[in-house]
């Protein structure tokens, strides 16, 4: 993985290849996003500063299309209703 800008520290090395193991016998070949994947996907990350914690979208051909929503940004709860043209409109 030093080829692919990653050094030796990065990730651990007994575990990437026992993961690797695994997934070359269900996939049959490896490519290197799935290696870098393998080696990050267990890592601990920062916590989440955005959590979608509830939304609502009503449609219909008789309705306006409306959604609302409800996120977490970092410590503050918003929430906000909007209408659009379609409901994929309406929660964008």
């Amino acid at each position: 993985m030093t080829e692919m800008g990653y050094q030796d520290t990065d990730y651990n090395l007994e575990r990437l290849y026992e993961a690797f193991l695994h997934l070359a016998d269900k996939k049959g070949q490896i490519f290197d996003y799935d290696l870098e994947a393998l080696a990050f996907i267990n890592q601990q990350q920062e916590p989440e500063f955005f959590r979608l914690t509830y939304f609502s979208v009503q449609s219909g051909s008789n309705l306006l299309a409306t959604a609302t929503i409800k996120i977490i940004c970092g410590d503050k709860e918003k929430s906000e209703a909007a209408t659009g043209n379609g409901p994929v409109d309406a929660i964008y």
